[in-house]
């Protein structure tokens, strides 16, 4: 599933990670997080310094603003993990119970995947994101697309499907007071603008899993392939195999990974549920630390098809922040909302499509590294909407 706000970022993964690899290679490009001062000019927004007495510190990406630096993130999980249910947040689900007779009325949501199954699967991201920088309005907005192909080698008696992915193609929109960037792999020529190389570097890469019916990773396979091509796509084929975790380690893990691809399938109920019936589930949005509760419910049955409903209330856990590397941090206190809808097929347990919209609002808090600066807090809007569709 796809997140309302961030867990793991590939804008802001590749950037980091591009920028170890160049230091380990003597070319390292300018896109490490970190605090630098700066101001802005009304008339263009252009950044420009000016003296001491007068600045006031915000987080930059690269020379970004930190109104695209927290854009960038709120991309979500589907730049790295597009999933087959197509829910709103993270969820942690429980095993389902071993299989019996389903009551009239009721279904059991599922993985019910077979070997030659080939599932094609469009993911939009639309959001708004809006903050206030020492008295400057900043508006960002975003559109990212993800199309996957998802196939099936095998199942195993006791269901265990072998599932290959792969990123076919990623396009990106962003509109702001700093300009309009386009790419679309499928059209564009050249390479991609800076702010798209996240999701460009995404497409022709390759993972292969194994996956129960409740949706539970068994096993991750080609991490080490897909990390080095990721890393050659954004530019760096020399990397050594014995880098790849050092360039990658604080970023992306084949651990983390597969967590993230577990929390976005693991979604189903334990038990068979009929209309009305509900569950909850833990969510989680690690980016931001949000963590709650979302609540499911069947809302109907019709044919081979469930619709169910998703609602869940977020706040910031106690000392959630991202440190880089150079002791700079950003804080979060932020809460949010997630709600939609989801129309699962009951037969592949697949989701034919979702909607989910969310909106999370608060305050974000640079702080420099020690004995540079005074911590800096901003309020933070994020205004989202994600829609599915999956074909089999």
């Amino acid at each position: 599933m796809v997140s309302l706000v961030v867990s793991l970022v590939v804008s802001l993964v590749v950037s980091l990670m591009v920028s170890r690899c160049g230091e380990m290679q003597g070319t390292s490009k300018p896109w490490r997080l970190s605090l630098i001062e700066r101001t802005f000019d009304v008339k263009d927004l252009a950044p420009r310094p000016i003296p001491t007495a007068k600045r006031c510190t915000c987080a930059t990406i690269g020379g970004n603003t930190s109104a695209q630096m927290i854009a960038a993130p709120t991309i979500g999980r589907l730049v790295l993990v597009v999933a087959l249910l197509g829910t709103a947040c993270s969820s942690t689900s429980p095993s389902l119970a071993p299989t019996s007779e389903v009551p009239a009325g009721s279904v059991r949501l599922q993985l019910a995947l077979e070997p030659g199954d080939v599932i094609r699967q469009s993911v939009t991201s639309e959001q708004v994101v809006a903050q206030n920088l020492d008295g400057l309005d900043l508006v960002v907005s975003e559109s990212t697309t993800l199309d996957t192909v998802l196939t099936v080698v095998e199942v195993s008696d006791s269901g265990l499907a072998t599932v290959q992915l792969e990123y076919e193609r990623a396009a990106f929109f962003q509109d702001s007071d700093f300009g309009i960037v386009e790419y679309d792999s499928a059209t564009s020529t050249g390479p991609p603008p800076a702010d798209a190389e996240g999701v460009a570097a995404l497409v022709g890469l390759q993972l292969e899993f194994l996956i129960g019916r409740d949706g539970r990773i068994a096993e991750l396979r080609g991490f080490d392939g897909f990390a080095m091509q990721l890393l050659a796509n954004a530019g760096h084929e020399g990397v050594a195999a014995e880098q790849v975790d050092a360039v990658l380690g604080d970023y992306l893990s084949e651990d983390g990974l597969r967590r993230e691809l577990e929390l976005s399938f693991a979604v189903y109920p334990p038990e068979p549920v009929a209309p009305d019936d509900t569950w909850l589930l833990p969510t989680e949005e690690e980016a931001f630390g949000l963590r709650g509760m979302a609540e499911y419910r069947l809302e109907s049955i019709a044919g081979d098809e469930a619709i169910v409903s998703m609602t869940a209330d977020l706040a910031t856990s106690d000392g959630a922040s991202r440190v880089a590397e150079d002791g700079s941090s950003l804080s979060y206190d932020l809460t949010g909302t997630n709600t939609g809808t989801i129309t699962f097929d009951v037969d592949h347990g697949l989701a034919l499509s979702s909607r989910m919209n969310g909106v999370v609002t608060g305050t974000v808090t640079s702080t420099p590294p020690e004995g540079e600066g005074v911590p800096v807090s901003w309020p933070l809007s994020i205004e989202r909407t994600v829609t599915v569709t999956t074909a089999v």
